[in-house]
């Protein structure tokens, strides 16, 4: 029988939610949307960071696959995850509007920033190769700033069984930066 306690990250978005984000017209909009499922996750939310535009598996698509991947293996097994995935699809078409668009540092800030600063997140799990993307870099400062919990997926969690680790213990983490 399932654990009903953990819930799948997308039940916590709403119509209204993927009908906003349809018709959002900036990354700050967007983060209004986030702000309000975030709010719907009991208990401080953790958010999976990684490759997503640069580095990882080589494209946004494949890295995306991944992304969907880990969520839903993620969210068997441990309560609380918001997903900014939904959010992909507006961010694309936000990112093509004429004037609008600064730059990566724009997203950045703009939407990922200001979730990451908002008290509503308690941790940041990431992706065995975040180091490969610029994004994943930035939120892992800029989480290590706000004082979120940081844990290190291991690569091989997808494969491994339902009770295998998930993290890289401290002393491995240690010996993977030395």
């Amino acid at each position: 029988m399932k654990n009903r306690l953990v819930r799948h990250p997308l039940e916590y978005y709403e119509i209204e939610h993927h009908d906003l984000m349809a018709h959002s017209l900036s990354f700050e909009k967007l983060c209004e949307v986030a702000f309000s499922v975030l709010r719907r996750i009991p208990g401080g939310a953790i958010m999976i960071c990684g490759p997503m535009t640069t580095g990882g598996l080589g494209s946004l698509h494949m890295n995306l696959a991944r992304f969907r991947t880990v969520t839903n293996l993620l969210a068997l097994r441990i309560p609380n995850i918001f997903t900014q995935l939904p959010f992909e699809d507006a961010m694309q078409r936000i990112k093509q509007r004429d004037g609008y668009y600064k730059g990566p540092e724009h997203l950045l800030d703009a939407f990922y920033g200001s979730i990451i600063d908002s008290g509503l997140l308690v941790a940041l799990y990431f992706l065995h190769d975040w180091e490969t993307s610029e994004g994943a870099r930035w939120e892992h400062e800029r989480g290590l700033r706000k004082g979120l919990e940081i844990k290190y997926l291991r690569r091989e969690f997808v494969s491994a069984s339902r009770n295998a680790p998930l993290f890289l213990a401290e002393e491995e983490r240690v010996r993977i930066c030395v």
